[in-house]
């Protein structure tokens, strides 16, 4: 499961739109295109939602925010059909930004990166050490 934004969004009487393109044989595009969130009845053309979902067949996973409510109540992230793997973008926080881009990689694409932990919580008044070891002689530069 893919969590572009997800929050209740409203396609009722043709205000929002969603579009789909099948670019080339490898991407798959999923685009969500000036969506009201559901009960903000009178919401001004800058809180709409538009956004894209660009899908690779390599597993990687290009989400790219061009205008974004101001709500804090939302989800982005994946997670696994078994739902015992996933990662959590934003949750409930303001993360999410206008012209943003998030990348998510398959892990054996991201052997250049590798974290202490892979998962944890903090308080927000605690901290935690978490060590980033970043190999740039195996970054795939293309």
């Amino acid at each position: 499961m893919i969590a572009v934004y997800w929050d209740d969004l409203d396609l009722r009487e043709d205000e929002g739109k969603v579009y789909y393109l099948q670019l080339d044989p490898d991407t798959f595009i999923i685009q969500y295109e000036a969506v009201y969130q559901f009960n903000s009845n009178a919401s001004p053309a800058d809180e709409r939602l538009t956004c894209q979902a660009i899908l690779k067949s390599s597993g990687e996973v290009i989400l790219q925010y061009k205008s974004v409510p101001t709500t804090e109540y939302y989800l982005v992230g994946m997670q696994n059909d078994e739902l015992n793997q996933g990662v959590t973008v934003a949750s409930n926080s303001s993360q999410i930004t206008n012209q943003m881009g998030v990348r998510i990689l398959p892990p054996a694409e991201a052997s250049w990166l590798e974290l202490s932990s892979g998962s944890g919580t903090s308080l927000p008044s605690l901290t935690s050490d978490i060590t980033l070891t970043f190999d740039p002689a195996t970054v795939p530069f293309n």
